[in-house]
């Protein structure tokens, strides 16, 4: 699932420095005072979530994480967003578990959702989504579900193969990426309701759009940026498994 320009875009800010900040905002036709341009900028990248709508998250977390810093994989940052309604972050990746039954270290495909059935465990409250987010992986890590121990997890593609990298080293076993991984990978910012249709759920739709006026010149230079800013060398070059 590709990004959007509005998840490319805060990508682009939070990663940039202020002279950084002001050459995206003149390639978005900003203009004025260099403050009156941010200003424009941050206005820009804020917008409310409808129950409709989700966000890509993941670029807000560790590419992987193991017992020595799973407490620690949310780097405390949240998008400039409004909730309309109560949201949840879910995630879809994989971990390394020591499984009960056969008691051997193994790689599963992970699905990490808090039980927004419960509502402790949503908000209207955008940092007290990501909070409740990283409690549901600090319980992964202190009380593992149908596994002895968990070893590490990872929900950005980039962060696979470190991880299975640190198992191989640490654990003297043989692992590799399981097959038939068919959802996207990352972390989704989403409402806690699934929209029905006819008796069937309604795939969500992503964060609005930019204001209409001058949105296909927006949206053209955040992709042309984009492309050179994380190709191959590029100061966001960690980011391009995200696209």
């Amino acid at each position: 699932m590709s990004l959007t320009p509005r998840e490319k875009l805060l990508i682009m800010y939070r990663e940039s420095n202020r002279a950084q900040r002001l050459q995206i905002a003149q390639g978005l036709g900003f203009t004025g005072k260099p403050e009156s341009r941010l200003r424009s900028l941050r206005r820009i990248l804020k917008t409310e979530l409808t129950q409709t709508q989700k966000f890509n998250v993941t670029s807000y977390f560790k590419e992987y994480a193991t017992q020595e810093d799973y407490f620690q994989m949310w780097n405390g940052q949240v998008p400039p967003f409004t909730l309309d309604g109560n949201f949840v972050i879910s995630a879809y990746g994989i971990g390394v578990f020591l499984d009960q039954s056969s008691q051997s270290w193994e790689v599963r495909d992970l699905h990490i959702t808090p039980k927004f059935s419960q509502g402790s465990q949503t908000s209207n409250d955008i940092r007290r989504v990501f909070e409740i987010f990283q409690n549901t992986i600090n319980e992964l890590f202190e009380n593992p579900q149908n596994a002895y121990e968990t070893f590490g997890i990872s929900f950005n593609r980039r962060g696979f193969e470190p991880l299975l990298n640190q198992a191989r080293t640490e654990l003297g076993e043989s692992f590799a990426i399981p097959g038939g991984i068919t959802e996207p990978i990352g972390a989704f910012l989403r409402p806690t309701k699934v929209r029905i249709v006819n008796r069937k759920p309604v795939p969500y739709t992503p964060a609005r759009p930019f204001p209409k006026k001058n949105r296909e010149e927006r949206e053209s230079y955040i992709n042309r940026a984009w492309g050179q800013l994380t190709r191959e060398g590029g100061r966001l070059s960690e980011f391009k498994t995200l696209d």
